[in-house]
């Protein structure tokens, strides 16, 4: 039996980099996601409530362990505070459906997975990028990390998580809720996919706690002017058009909501803003 596409397997065995047949799936999954959000986007549009639960956003809170403490030193000496930004955003968007949606998720897995998910596209890792994948690359860096004091089966939970969050689509009863909700987390704020499974409430909230002014054009330059390969993910995405889906993105509305510092206190609650 194949390796999915973006699991721990193929990415060690592909480093990646996909073949024809792959490419081929690639772009069924992009076409598959476009008619299930557009499909979604009719079903919230006419019936909102049923579809989700409310959520409680003064629990929206980093989980409070010293390893968590850890990984924000590690980022926030790997990562601009931007990128970093990004990726607590990416983490409250997953927190927030994994409660909408009653799924359960271990949280220092999703958090952990969050914050790390794009080290692939940082300075030290950037000479990998014709080789491999940036996923795989961020995804080998955070396995690591998560080894000098977590338990493999939890490093590798983590890498997969990484791993798999370019995949247009992602069947959340076939893969681990952490990696459904990274996933979800990522591309609804790089480019605004399912933006509407939020709140407006919600989506204010969390832009205030960690706004999102100079993203786009920050993540355009990493995804257009980093040698990534032809045949990974991101080259892909590139051919395809990927810049004008980020300046297309509806959450671009939010750009100057909030005050950077919230970084620095990301263990209060949402709720008290």
């Amino acid at each position: 039996m194949s390796a999915k596409l973006g699991s721990y397997r193929w990415s060690e065995r592909s480093h990646g980099l996909l073949n024809s047949s792959e490419k081929r799936q690639l772009m069924r999954m992009l076409v598959q996601t476009q008619l299930h959000e557009t499909l979604q986007r009719w079903l919230y549009w006419l019936k909102p409530a049923a579809k989700r639960r409310w959520v409680d956003l003064n629990q929206l809170k980093v989980p409070d362990t010293a390893w968590t403490a850890e990984v924000d030193d590690y980022v926030n000496h790997q990562q601009s505070t931007v990128m970093t930004l990004h990726c607590l955003r990416t983490w409250a968007f997953g927190w927030v459906l994994g409660q909408a949606f009653k799924l359960e998720f271990d949280e220092e897995v999703l958090y952990s997975a969050s914050m790390m998910h794009d080290l692939g596209l940082t300075e030290g890792c950037q000479s990998q990028l014709q080789t491999t994948a940036f996923q795989v690359v961020g995804a080998r860096e955070a396995y690591d990390f998560c080894q000098t004091q977590r338990p493999l089966s939890f490093a590798e939970q983590v890498y997969e998580a990484i791993s798999l969050h370019l995949n247009p689509w992602l069947d959340r009863s076939q893969h681990n809720h952490e990696a459904f909700l990274l996933k979800t987390g990522a591309h609804m704020d790089v480019i605004g996919a399912y933006h509407f499974w939020l709140t407006p409430n919600e989506l204010v909230t969390i832009h205030k706690r960690y706004p999102r002014t100079g993203f786009a054009e920050d993540i355009k330059t990493t995804m257009h002017q980093l040698p990534h390969h032809s045949c990974s993910h991101a080259g892909m995405l590139n051919k395809l058009g990927f810049p004008a889906l980020v300046d297309k993105n509806p959450l671009n509305q939010y750009n100057g909501s909030g005050h950077a510092s919230h970084i620095a206190n990301s263990n209060s609650s949402a709720g008290s803003l």
